[in-house]
């Protein structure tokens, strides 16, 4: 008989893959450049700005307009079009920062979830603790 993977196997591997990306994948950097430089060599959907008085907000779409940064106060969707639209003056803002994937969180994460899943196998296989492990 082959050993394959079958729908179990592969339900562990998509529920391990899933639990990685929801954990923390992402993160936001701040940037040390001009907004304008930002925007143009990394084409964010989103950025955290942090304005003077600290006060933080996420504009989604952003783009420069003489001396503001605009964009969407919320993420637009086909089902939800987004008309509410933000503006921050560049002058008011002491931060900006985008959202990346962070390869430490994401290597931890999974491995995590390897090591989880392999110890729940473990369990049920064996059924109990004095099993396994006389």
């Amino acid at each position: 008989m082959s050993v394959g993977r079958g729908p179990t196997e592969r339900r562990r591997a998509a529920s391990v893959l899933l639990c990685a990306h929801l954990v923390g994948c992402h993160s936001w950097h701040v940037e040390t450049g001009a907004p304008a430089t930002v925007l143009a060599d990394r084409h964010p959907s989103q950025v955290r700005v942090t304005q003077l008085d600290g006060h933080r907000l996420v504009i989604y779409q952003p783009y420069l307009a003489a001396d503001e940064l605009e964009g969407l106060a919320h993420p637009a969707r086909a089902y939800r079009p987004s008309r509410d639209s933000l503006c921050v003056l560049l002058s008011e803002m002491s931060g900006l920062a985008t959202r990346r994937v962070s390869a430490g969180r994401t290597v931890l994460a999974a491995a995590g979830g390897l090591v989880g899943v392999t110890f729940l196998a473990i369990l049920v296989t064996c059924g109990t603790y004095d099993q396994c492990f006389p």
